[in-house]
């Protein structure tokens, strides 16, 4: 059986909360698949909007990475891991990067925060079929 445990990659406050931003490890027998990123730096503005306390998070070994969503902090610790592409559902990768969506915070689409979207290998599923 598969081993799962969680990740707290950092917290932010929504709506004057601390929320925390929780990814998961799976140990598979081909080696360990980290689901979301969280977060591995901030901006002013980020700073400013969503006050994250980032904390030191290592997981080494992966074989994969999911990410669930593109908001930044879920997909922020992307490029610790830059030759491994991250898999995503298609039609998020699309929703990410539209233009009317694009530009709104939340969403992560080129450096610093992640890595670019041509980089993302997609599926209507999550995991791609072999």
């Amino acid at each position: 059986m598969n081993e799962i445990a969680q990740v707290h990659f950092c917290d932010v406050t929504v709506d004057g909360e601390r929320w925390p931003v929780i990814g998961w490890t799976i140990a598979t027998r081909d080696g360990t698949v980290l689901v979301d990123t969280g977060m591995v730096d901030s901006t002013p503005e980020l700073d400013a909007d969503w006050s994250p306390a980032i904390f030191d998070w290592d997981v080494p070994g992966l074989v994969a990475v999911v990410n669930t969503h593109l908001h930044f902090d879920h997909c922020g610790g992307n490029r610790r891991y830059a030759g491994l592409p991250p898999y995503v559902q298609r039609r998020e990768l699309e929703t990410a990067v539209a233009p009317s969506i694009s530009s709104r915070m939340e969403y992560v689409t080129s450096p610093p925060s992640t890595t670019s979207p041509s980089s993302f290998r997609t599926t209507t599923a999550w995991w791609p079929a072999e």
